[in-house]
């Protein structure tokens, strides 16, 4: 339906007392879609000047931490042979995060001294399933093991494990 003269006029004169599109559309008996007078303000027919509001952010929630599980201990003060690197069995555990909407998360095993890498994937970053993926962890490396520092990031839990 084409925008006749008259129609131009009463929503020419709702848009002057400030009326939005939409309202104008969906509030009275206007004969037109919301979106046909959009075209029909985009293509010039109508006074309308789209207001500038403030463009809302999504907001993040931080995400949850199971911190107490382990012993908090800070990074610093592991054993001094440790630091060092000279003895073979110490390991430091890291947590990656998968893809947004991913619960997966791949915990790392990094042996201080040889640089070794194991890779783990757990399903969630639930405590059940990175109790699971390291009791995978530990079922191959047992006896390699004299112990682990984790990260303090959100990926996994501080402590140290003997």
């Amino acid at each position: 339906m084409k925008l006749t003269r008259h129609w131009q006029k009463v929503i020419n004169t709702y848009l002057k007392n400030h009326w939005s599109l939409e309202q104008i559309s969906k509030g009275t008996k206007v004969p037109y879609a919301t979106n046909t007078l959009y075209n029909y303000a985009k293509d010039g027919y109508l006074r309308y000047r789209p207001k500038t509001y403030r463009i809302k952010k999504k907001k993040y929630h931080g995400v949850k931490t199971d911190r107490g599980v382990f012993a908090i201990h800070h990074i610093s003060l592991r054993p001094k042979k440790v630091e060092e690197r000279k003895e073979f069995g110490h390991w430091e555990v890291d947590g990656i995060e998968g893809a947004r909407g991913s619960d997966a998360i791949l915990l790392t095993f990094l042996e201080r001294k040889t640089r070794y890498l194991v890779a783990v994937k757990a399903r969630s970053k639930t405590n059940k399933s990175i109790n699971e993926a390291m009791d995978f962890f530990f079922r191959f490396y047992d006896k390699q093991v004299k112990s682990c520092t984790f990260d303090r990031g959100n990926g996994l839990l501080t402590g140290v494990m003997l």
